[in-house]
């Protein structure tokens, strides 16, 4: 395994990382654009990640093991970046992603690659369903 290296500041917090993972000292926040509410940005409490606005005006808490619920205030919006259905992950229940080539676009039916739809799915535990 790769010793850790030390990679930068964030926020006057030691960032530090080896091979592709990166780890956030507690307290810490890694932004992603700026530091005003048009920003999100993650911050790490103890053993839990928070999805933070770069301005610390709001934020949701994940716990460790599994998320059960989200709020997210109505002038937010969740965006999922587009994926080749070859590119997913192995799903676990529950999971949800957006595909840029499946083979079908008929809710409930059971997606594949090689097509070109753009759609939303998720993961029924079996296999990846169009929403």
């Amino acid at each position: 395994m790769a010793s850790s290296v030390f990679l930068g500041w964030i926020g006057g917090v030691a960032i530090t990382g080896s091979g592709s993972s990166v780890t956030l000292a507690d307290g810490a926040i890694l932004t992603f654009g700026g530091t005003s509410a048009s920003f999100p940005a993650i911050r790490r409490n103890g053993a839990q990640l928070q999805a933070v606005l770069a301005d610390e005006s709001a934020l949701a808490t994940f716990a460790a093991a599994s998320v059960s619920a989200v709020t997210l205030a109505a002038t937010a919006r969740l965006q999922l970046g587009p994926t080749a259905f070859g590119s997913l992950p192995v799903g676990a229940e529950g999971d949800v992603a957006f595909v840029t080539d499946s083979n079908t676009a008929v809710p409930g039916g059971t997606a594949a690659g090689g097509g070109a739809n753009n759609v939303l799915v998720f993961y029924n535990g079996t296999n990846w369903i169009v929403a």
